[in-house]
This record gives C-alpha cells, sequence and structure tokens, in this order.
C-alpha cells in the first residue's frame, strides 16, 4: 500500500508540476516510427526491442536483444564484468497502459495514467516528470556536452508512453553466476528529441534515464 501511494504521488506531482508549466512547447512532433538522426531505426514499432541503452544513473549499460533477452552490465563498456541477464516486455501506447494496470499488486489505475498523460500531450513534456529526477540534466550535460533545461518541453502522446518489465533469472557477481527470479518494472516517456526515455521503477520509485545508443 505505502509503494502504491509513493507511485501515486510521483504520477499525480508530474501532472502538477506540467500543469504549473508556462513555456511553449517544443514544435516537432515525436513519433516512434521516424528514424533517427543517427540512423538508429525503430524496431518493431518499438524503440527498446534490439537496441542498447546506457543507463545514465548508474554509468550501466543494457542491451535488449529481438528473442526478448536482455543482459545488463553493471558498468557500461565492461562486458566481462558483473551482469543481470534475462528475458523482457516492452509495450508502448494503450499496450503499455493495460499491462500496468494488469500489475495489480501496485495498484495503479488506468484512470491515474491516462490522467497525466492527457495533460502532458497538453501542455507537454518536460525532462524529469516522470522519474523526478532533478540532476537529469548534469547528467545529461556530462554525458553528452550539451546544454539542457527544465523550461523547455516537448511534444509527446500515449505512443511514446512505455512499460519495460526486466525478469531478471541471472546475476553473474565475481565470476559466479546465481540464478534469481526477480523481475523490475519500469514505466515513462521515449523522448525522440533528446534520444532517452524517462523512467520510472514502480517497484522502487527509483528513477532510471536510458540513452539510446
Amino acid at each position: 500500500m505505502r509503494i502504491k501511494k509513493l507511485i501515486t504521488i510521483l504520477l499525480l506531482s508530474g501532472l502538477t508540476a506540467i500543469n504549473m508549466c508556462s513555456c511553449d512547447k517544443n514544435s516537432k512532433e515525436i513519433t516512434t516510427s521516424e528514424v533517427m538522426e543517427d540512423n538508429i531505426e525503430v524496431v518493431n514499432e518499438n524503440i527498446v526491442t534490439g537496441n542498447r541503452f546506457v543507463v545514465l544513473n548508474d554509468d550501466s549499460e543494457i542491451q535488449m536483444d529481438e528473442d526478448g533477452s536482455f543482459i545488463y552490465y553493471r558498468t557500461k563498456e565492461e562486458y566481462d564484468g558483473d551482469y543481470y541477464k534475462g528475458t523482457y516486455e516492452a509495450y508502448h501506447g494503450q499496450e503499455a497502459v493495460d499491462k500496468v494496470v494488469s500489475l495489480e499488486q501496485y495498484g495503479i489505475t488506468e484512470e491515474e495514467i491516462d490522467r497525466v498523460i492527457d495533460s502532458t500531450i497538453e501542455s507537454g513534456y518536460r525532462l524529469g516528470d516522470v522519474s523526478g529526477q532533478n540532476s537529469m540534466f548534469y547528467m545529461l550535460e556530462n554525458y553528452t556536452g550539451e546544454k539542457y533545461s527544465n523550461a523547455e518541453t516537448y511534444d509527446v502522446d500515449k505512443d511514446v508512453f512505455y512499460c519495460i518489465i526486466l525478469h531478471n533469472d541471472i546475476l553473474y557477481m565475481d565470476g559466479k553466476e546465481e540464478e534469481i527470479e526477480h523481475d523490475t518494472v519500469y514505466i515513462g516517456y521515449y523522448i525522440e528529441e533528446v534520444g532517452m526515455i524517462d523512467l520510472l521503477n514502480i517497484g522502487t520509485a527509483n528513477s532510471a534515464v536510458w540513452i539510446l545508443q
């Protein structure tokens, strides 16, 4: 119950922050069917499947293979180091909303999600609205060398709302593999202009910023 309340507060705080913003929206429409500027093409109309991401929060790296498997390196580019691996599910649009609602243990309703999405569509999305990550701008600037502002807004729609579930099966640490059974569930938006997915772990309320490689 405590986690459910916390997630609801975070969702609705994103709604409040959006409604308080009086900035003009970026005019570019975001769609997941376009080819990225650096020639990375969306696979199966889903930005997750078949792509690789750097996770800014802890400088880790995750490879999401087209066969539905993943490997999560705990340090980016250290492919002989510690990792998690398993299978994953990735949904976007209405399918993502339906999947989150079906996870009854979190107690998130379709009405709560739709309210936030509708308001975001109307007012524009600001980086960190889902994850609440105030340090995101510094992480992005350090990683890309570009400047970002929480005053800038981006156009989004329901199609770029994501639910990603990692079914962690194996943990490799200190040269040993251990079988585990642990799921991690993320929700958030894909922001094409930045090439990132701004995510919230709905089991722990921790943020995760995935940068498309």
